[in-house]
């Protein structure tokens, strides 16, 4: 039984499906992405985020990764526009798709301050590209290199379908805890957000944050099982382009919500496209090998897909391997598609003590730091930490010893009261982070955790 489960899954995952939908997402993905770089080119982001810092907080394992001087900087994000045109023009396409793919977690992994969980995705989704045939219809290279072909694999689409069911999955899960069930922190959020003037006042309610707060739990924890269901697709697909549309306005997200929009159109049918702009109906080609791919290849692309697959739904669970509320230490919170959950207001001082004659002296982070890399800092310890580090290394004078850092930093986690972040009785130049859990990291009070908030 167990193996004509596997034959069957085997079978099923290999039956050759219309390539026009995952055609139409190449071309989408491209766009998306060329507009991005544009984007990041013409709002001085590169010079910003990269150029300007003169600290970067590294990923662990990539202290290594340097930005380019500054030219070769611009020259990178133009040869990622390029790339990604590339990709939609389906010009070269795995090659375009994999050297896209590198450039562009080069800059993701360049600093944690920059992080954002839809840059995460793109990463995600290049090199899945590469992987998949997006450009066997309405591509260059099928015209100018190969015979076009009208089908793929249909593993090829329930791949993407399966990557972008985590997101939203995940993104449900993670809202299953005591703040956002009382309404936090959209009830901050709102107000301040969402410019409608006749109904401003009653965005500043329990009521409006208590509906829009179980409408994203529900629209994300239904979105995977209801695209799936014939029946209720349509409106579930209604429901979540409507959705995209509401966060790229209350929260100026950049690319991910049509990048959200783009994936969640795989599942319509495979072949929409076609019905919807009237192209020839598909049917599999002699040029089509999905099904006569050899018994034991079918088995290692099986074994590959489970393994990515496993990954991509263990990794968001890493956060509970760590002790106290991950919205509060960090510890397991990226890379978890936890999104806009909470809302931390910090206040930090950074007291340096050279200890051979005990002077004492305070630094401003601004003289390090874009405000943007201040405000990221604040309120996640393990750049506390890396920020320490590196000040204790900048403000050394030679003839003094190794200066120890003192964080005195305070946090308001979903408008609790301010409480202490990292103890500050360590030396945070001698504090050690990683993937173990840091003592160093202050809990949030018993009495603080699903407080009841003033109304």
């Amino acid at each position: 039984m167990r193996y004509f489960s596997i034959r069957a899954l085997q079978k099923a995952l290999f039956i050759p499906t219309s390539a026009s939908s995952l055609a139409l997402f190449r071309i989408s993905f491209g766009l998306v992405m060329a507009w991005e770089m544009y984007r990041f080119l013409s709002e001085g982001k590169v010079d910003y985020y990269f150029v300007e810092p003169v600290f970067h907080f590294k990923y662990l394992g990539f202290a290594w990764l340097e930005p380019w001087p500054r030219l070769w900087m611009y020259g990178h994000f133009y040869a990622l526009l390029a790339l990604a045109l590339c990709i939609a023009a389906g010009l070269l396409y795995r090659f375009s798709a994999l050297l896209f793919g590198l450039g562009y977690t080069y800059i993701f992994l360049l600093d944690q301050a920059q992080y954002q969980n839809h840059y995460y995705l793109i990463c995600l989704i290049s090199f899945l590209l590469v992987c998949i045939p997006a450009h066997r219809s309405l591509s260059l290279d099928a015209r100018l290199f190969s015979t076009p072909q009208t089908t793929v694999p249909t593993w090829a689409l329930w791949l993407l379908r399966a990557q972008m069911g985590l997101v939203y999955f995940y993104g449900g899960v993670a809202k299953l805890n005591a703040d956002w069930l009382s309404g936090w922190p959209l009830r901050q959020w709102l107000p301040n957000t969402v410019y409608l003037p006749p109904f401003t006042h009653l965005l500043d309610t329990m009521v409006a944050a208590y509906l829009f707060s179980y409408t994203g739990l529900l629209i994300d924890l239904a979105a995977f099982p209801l695209l799936v269901w014939r029946r209720t697709r349509p409106y579930m697909l209604g429901t979540l382009i409507l959705f995209h549309f509401m966060n790229s306005q209350l929260f100026g997200i950049g690319a991910f919500p049509y990048l959200g929009v783009a994936l969640t159109l795989l599942f319509l049918p495979a072949d929409w496209p076609r019905h919807l702009f009237n192209w020839p109906i598909d049917h599999p080609t002699h040029t089509d090998h999905a099904t006569t791919l050899d018994r034991r290849a079918a088995r290692f692309t099986l074994v590959l897909l489970a393994s990515y697959l496993a990954v991509q739904a263990l990794l968001p669970l890493r956060h509970w391997l760590y002790p106290g509320n991950v919205s509060w230490t960090e510890e397991g919170h990226r890379f978890a598609w936890h999104m806009k959950l909470r809302d931390k207001e910090c206040e930090a001082t950074f007291l340096l003590v050279e200890p051979t004659n005990g002077e004492r002296w305070l630094v401003d982070p601004g003289k390090y730091l874009t405000e943007r890399q201040h405000n990221k800092m604040i309120n996640r310890p393990y750049m506390i930490a890396q920020f320490a580090h590196f000040l204790s290394a900048r403000e050394r004078r030679p003839e003094d010893g190794p200066i120890a850092v003192y964080a005195r930093v305070s946090c308001s986690l979903n408008s609790r009261a301010y409480f202490p972040l990292v103890d500050p009785n360590v030396d945070m130049a001698q504090a050690h982070y990683g993937l173990e859990t840091a003592e160093w990291i202050l809990a949030l009070p018993p009495a603080q955790v699903g407080a009841i908030y003033p109304q």
